[in-house]
């Protein structure tokens, strides 16, 4: 005899959404070398302006996109070579406790290949591949050129980002900032 049908009572789950923003930021002395290097006039780096949204998931997930097109120019003579660095602020909503923080630890960034590569450098991106990916808790190489022995050249690349959200995250909308910088 076959058994009767077991209905279960249906749980509602409630619906979270961690939503996340980030701006690009140029670093204060991303136009200037540290002191005990000649200031590097002509080297300059421009970043998207205003704030980048990844779109929504449950605290757990993981949100993915391009934060936009950065670009070197090199207009010094006889050019040299440059590297740019990237880092992260931690991702916040209201107070900033730390169930509603995501740490830059969680924050991954992969430069991925060229987009622009103009003048005659040899230009090394920083992580190539999403499997490159590194955490954005520490400053870390975006991308450098090498041999530019022309004085005028041009470098871009679209970065993306890879953002993990803790399982704990309260929901709500997330801010954090990405700094590049170039020497």
């Amino acid at each position: 005899m076959p058994m009767p049908p077991v209905h279960r009572p249906l749980r509602a789950v409630p619906l979270t959404a961690v939503l996340l923003t980030a701006v690009a930021a140029i670093a204060p002395a991303a136009r200037a070398a540290p002191p005990d290097v000649p200031f590097q006039a002509g080297l300059s780096i421009s970043v998207p302006t205003g704030p980048v949204s990844f779109g929504a998931t449950a605290p757990g997930g993981t949100l993915t996109g391009h934060l936009g097109t950065v670009q070197v120019d090199d207009d010094r003579l006889l050019g040299g070579s440059w590297t740019t660095s990237v880092t992260a602020t931690s991702f916040t909503t209201g107070a900033g406790d730390p169930t509603r923080t995501i740490g830059a630890d969680h924050v991954r960034y992969w430069s991925g290949p060229a987009t622009l590569a103009v003048g005659t450098l040899a230009v090394h991106p920083g992580q190539l591949t999403a499997a490159d990916a590194v955490s954005l808790d520490v400053s870390r190489v975006a991308f450098r050129a090498d041999l530019n022995l022309l004085f005028l050249s041009s470098v871009a690349w679209n970065p993306s980002l890879i953002i993990g959200t803790p399982p704990a995250a309260v929901a709500g909308p997330y801010r954090g900032t990405v700094v590049h910088s170039v020497v």
